[in-house]
């Protein structure tokens, strides 16, 4: 019987950020898409796991993008493109309503964004909220999992976690942690259901 249903935020409950991301930062400094990906990505893992602030990591992407621009635009931009699936934040909620399932948040996430989301959005639906860059470690490594498992005081055959990244997922699964690949609203009800997790 699960238990617990842990979900991934950013491509689950709030749409993928990159795309928009690189689309606003183009349009902005009128920059070469490819060079705006690389610059993106070239410390992600340091700056999700805590080991860059915000300041850090916009100046150094600043500099590898060859920009010279105010950190604080380039974290208002960020903010600017999150924005919230409404009919997986409903379903969350029904959920809650139920009172049968310990509901979790585990993200890979930057301190400009989990500042952001904590005062944006309403997270005391969720029972417990895990922030990679505030735990200093990320999915797919297997110590994220184990340790939200422990905190949680939850087994991991009665756990499912919901991700739109296989990777993520394999290392859950790893664990015997049920997973969910999402796509949308509709299909993610559906897969609860087959888990016997009435919404």
């Amino acid at each position: 019987m699960i238990k617990a249903v842990i979900f991934d935020w950013g491509g689950v409950i709030c749409y993928p950020i990159t795309k928009k991301l690189v689309a606003k930062v183009k349009e902005h400094f009128n920059a070469d898409e490819k060079a705006i990906r690389k610059a993106y990505f070239k410390d992600l893992y340091e700056y999700e796991v805590g080991k860059l602030t915000d300041e850090e990591f916009w100046q150094r992407f600043c500099t590898e993008l060859g920009i010279k621009v105010d950190e604080k635009v380039l974290m208002g931009i960020v903010k600017e493109v999150e924005q919230l699936d409404k009919k997986v934040y409903d379903l969350i909620r029904q959920l809650k309503k139920t009172k049968r399932y310990k509901l979790v948040l585990l993200s890979n996430n930057i301190p400009v964004m989990v500042d952001y989301i904590k005062k944006k959005f309403d997270l005391s639906i969720f029972d417990n909220l895990f922030f990679s860059n505030e735990l200093g470690m990320r999915k797919p490594h297997l110590e994220i999992f184990e340790h939200v498992l422990k905190e949680i005081k939850a087994d991991a055959d009665d756990s499912v976690f919901i991700d739109d990244k296989q990777e993520n997922l394999n290392a859950a699964a790893e664990l015997g942690i049920k997973i969910i690949l999402f796509q949308d609203a509709a299909q993610l009800k559906n897969d609860l259901m087959i888990l016997g997790i009435k919404v």
